[in-house]
């Protein structure tokens, strides 16, 4: 319990990384099949497991973090290409990585299969998990909020008893509601009960033939970061954040991720 006056008188830290990925919440990365999100997450954990920024300077975890990648829609053969080519041009330990592919017995909507996630979270102990898709950890309706508020819920309490931030990759809406797009929030397919439920949400819009992405925040407590370019490097898997302050709200130079 807190009081008004004691409230007032905390002082909170300035936006971290814990802003973006925090311990009990999941971050919701949202784009249409085939524009990269799981070449860009897996960045991402390279990232992470190096202990290096992500995109940005306070986006930095305070030692090298270990990832849990649960794997449903690549496979071992195509996540053994794109590590190799992530490891050739970065230096990350390789060890701080674990992962399971394509594992059908992991599921959010059944007991057995939250059981078989939270002993490999536990078995892990990752800072992160990265869960990708959604659509293949469950056989629910996407568009219920009924079946998506409690799904939600399940991995919400799965994240806070183990203790770990989540990362959850997700198809965004049909083309046809591409004049939703600048708005992450309505991006994603699906019920509003998963954007609500989500710490933070991303959205990609990549560009294939330019080899270039587009990331668009709403995160509920750093607000400012709204945008960033990328431009992805096809052989290594790499993202390169673009500096473009016509378009970022921070005047920020060019990091990896």
């Amino acid at each position: 319990m807190w009081y008004g006056d004691e409230l007032i008188a905390e002082q909170f830290p300035p936006p971290g990384i814990d802003d973006l990925l925090t311990v009990g919440g999941f971050l919701l990365i949202s784009a249409p099949p085939k524009a990269g999100k799981s070449s860009f997450v897996l960045d991402m954990a390279c990232s992470l497991a190096a202990g290096d920024c992500l995109w940005i300077p306070h986006w930095k975890p305070p030692e090298p973090w270990r990832v849990l990648i649960l794997d449903q829609e690549n496979g071992k053969r195509e996540m053994n290409a794109r590590l190799k080519a992530l490891a050739s041009i970065r230096s990350f330990n390789t060890r701080n990585i674990r992962g399971e592919s394509k594992n059908f017995t992991l599921r959010l909507d059944e007991i057995g299969g939250r059981i078989r996630i939270r002993n490999l979270i536990k078995d892990s102990e990752p800072h992160v998990v990265i869960l990708d898709p959604l659509q293949e950890l469950h056989g629910k309706d996407e568009n219920s909020a009924s079946d998506m508020g409690t799904l939600m819920l399940h991995l919400q309490q799965m994240l806070e008893e183990t203790q770990t931030r989540g990362i959850l990759l997700h198809h965004s809406r049909k083309p046809q509601d591409a004049m939703l797009a600048p708005n992450p929030v309505n991006s994603a397919r699906g019920s509003s009960a998963i954007t609500g439920a989500a710490s933070g949400i991303v959205s990609i819009d990549s560009n294939v033939e330019q080899c270039s992405a587009t990331l668009r925040f709403r995160l509920r407590h750093d607000a400012e970061v709204t945008k960033m370019r990328f431009h992805y490097n096809k052989d290594t898997h790499h993202f390169e954040r673009i500096n473009d302050q016509a378009t970022d709200m921070r005047d920020m130079s060019a990091v990896r991720i």
